[in-house]
């Protein structure tokens, strides 16, 4: 496959699963234009779902080993720390 990068974002073929429309816009940016987007509340909304799920995370922590959630590109990860 020939180098080539989306149109509208920075994903290029160095991703060897990229796949492109006859457009140039790469699937990364129809997916989160389609599944991301929609759902992405940046407004109070936004806040109060994520506090609910930030006690959620803690309530089912409580007592465990786990004190740290850093979020990183591509989700959540939990880190393991002594208290």
């Amino acid at each position: 496959m020939s180098y080539q990068i989306c149109i509208k974002t920075i994903m290029d073929t160095s991703d060897p699963n990229i796949v492109f429309d006859e457009e140039g816009i790469s699937d990364y940016y129809h997916n989160f234009q389609k599944n991301i987007l929609p759902l992405w509340h940046t407004d109070e909304r936004g806040h109060t779902e994520l506090m609910k799920c930030a006690e959620k995370i803690k309530a089912e922590g409580k007592g465990k080993d786990f004190d740290c959630i850093i979020g990183i590109s591509g989700g959540w990860i939990v880190l393991i720390s002594p208290m």
